[in-house]
């Protein structure tokens, strides 16, 4: 009898670490994603730096483009360690359409229960060492992915140029699609 319970406790634990509840030996370094979150930015300037460039060769139209990615863990009592990257899609100067850009390594990212941060456009030019503003600009994607679920939202503001005041801003949720990876990570 007691090696039947020895058997039962042992298939549990197979089929507990199969379906990813627990850590394999040697994966601690790992993360099982759940969710993946891509969130398209826009940042910087891109007028030319200056020169004249008619609007017919920018990418963008002429003005000041802001990108504000506000992330939350929604539990109310379990924090959430999830991984974020950079990939770029176009910068500046302009060298045409479907060239893909740079792509950050993932790092890691932790929320405590029912906290928040902010991924905004210097974030975004440091960790890409791409400049912002003074005509230039960059185009992508921050790219979440976590294994439980998060608030995402973006907010979106732009300005003409020489102009210090607002003229657009909109906020758009961003839903997450289910898919199941393991991911290597420097923990």
């Amino acid at each position: 009898m007691r090696g039947k319970a020895f058997v039962a406790v042992g298939i549990i634990g197979l089929v507990v670490l199969a379906a990813g509840v627990l850590p394999a030996a040697g994966q601690d370094s790992s993360l099982r994603v759940t969710w993946r979150y891509p969130v398209k930015f826009v940042c910087g300037d891109p007028g030319g730096g200056g020169q004249p460039v008619p609007d017919v060769q920018l990418p963008l139209t002429r003005g000041r483009y802001h990108t504000a990615i506000n992330v939350h863990n929604p539990s109310v009592d379990r924090p959430v360690v999830f991984v974020k990257k950079v990939a770029v899609a176009s910068t500046s100067p302009y060298e045409g359409a479907q060239r893909p850009g740079k792509i950050t390594p993932f790092v890691q990212a932790e929320l405590h229960a029912n906290e928040a941060f902010e991924i905004d456009c210097p974030e975004i030019a440091s960790v890409t060492g791409l400049p912002i503003g003074g005509g230039n600009y960059i185009k992508g994607f921050v790219v979440l992915m976590s294994p439980s679920e998060l608030d995402v939202v973006a907010v979106y503001t732009a300005r003409p140029q020489g102009d210090n005041d607002i003229s657009t801003l909109h906020v758009l949720p961003v839903p997450g699609s289910k898919q199941r990876e393991d991911l290597a990570i420097d923990r």
